[in-house]
């Protein structure tokens, strides 16, 4: 299986490493035989109402920094992205800060940012359930969706166990999962192997997960994938995190064809 990462962060992200560096990241894609990588540092638009206090410094202007440092790296693809927010219905850029990044990646299952990300009053498994099966179809149909290459983890309830997902799962049926990955095929938006979020999980358990039912649907919807590390640190290796990518994609029904548009379109935008 070819590998590629798409869903990096420098220490531009509030959330990476310090000293999380494109330089040290290269190195290592070089010395792993990576030909591609892409830097997603959060970001949210100034004109764009509704950020956090976390996310209000985290502009799109200071990520054109990277650039001069990108344009000293060699021997490999490098692409400058962006993650981009969803949150109460907002999507956290405009056309025109699109326009700064080679790609940008939009999550909506940031739920772990309750009252911001997720409601308030959304934190029962049901309702958890409810407001993952909303935004991911609200941002699939969102006006801006023609600009967004994909959604990051996808589905994912971001800071809840495999166990706790099942629980949230339980509420969400299948025609549910179908009818919503139907909308991201239309969009052609890809979706997330996360390696990060499904890490940790044994491999032997991830096809008995509620959330391989997502990635089957998608399969069958006609969706097509990319693959992201997540990784927030350039000292975690590429052989300590996308070295899974082959198995967690056997594991979830998926092959290597599965991932090869979402890196023809971002090598293209």
């Amino acid at each position: 299986m070819r590998l590629y990462d798409l869903h990096v962060h420098t220490a531009l992200s509030a959330c990476a490493a310090r000293d999380a560096c494109i330089a040290e990241y290269c190195a290592d894609a070089r010395e792993s035989g990576l030909p591609v990588i892409g830097f997603a540092d959060h970001a949210w638009d100034k004109a764009v109402a509704g950020a956090s206090p976390w996310y209000a410094p985290q502009d799109y202007e200071r990520l054109l920094a990277r650039r001069a440092e990108a344009e000293r790296e060699s021997g490999l693809k490098l692409l400058l992205g962006a993650e981009a927010e969803m949150a109460a219905g907002v999507v956290a850029f405009t056309p025109e800060s699109a326009a700064l990044l080679d790609y940008i990646i939009c999550p909506h299952s940031h739920t772990h940012m309750k009252g911001f990300v997720l409601p308030a009053d959304a934190e029962a498994p049901e309702k958890h359930a409810d407001f993952l099966v909303k935004s991911f179809y609200a941002l699939c149909v969102h006006p801006l969706a023609r600009y967004i290459l994909g959604v990051a983890h996808p589905m994912y309830p971001i800071g809840k166990s495999a166990d706790e997902a099942d629980e949230i799962y339980a509420h969400i049926s299948d025609d549910a999962l179908f009818f919503i990955c139907q909308a991201a095929a239309k969009a052609d938006l890809a979706l997330e192997l996360n390696i990060s979020t499904l890490a940790p999980i044994p491999t032997e358990r991830l096809a008995s997960l509620g959330y391989a039912r997502f990635f089957r649907a998608a399969k069958s919807a006609g969706c097509h994938f990319f693959l992201g590390s997540d990784r927030h640190s350039s000292k975690h290796p590429v052989h300590d995190t996308l070295a899974r990518a082959p198995e967690l994609a056997e594991a979830l029904g998926l092959h290597e064809d599965d991932f090869t548009r979402a890196l023809e379109k971002a090598l293209a935008l």
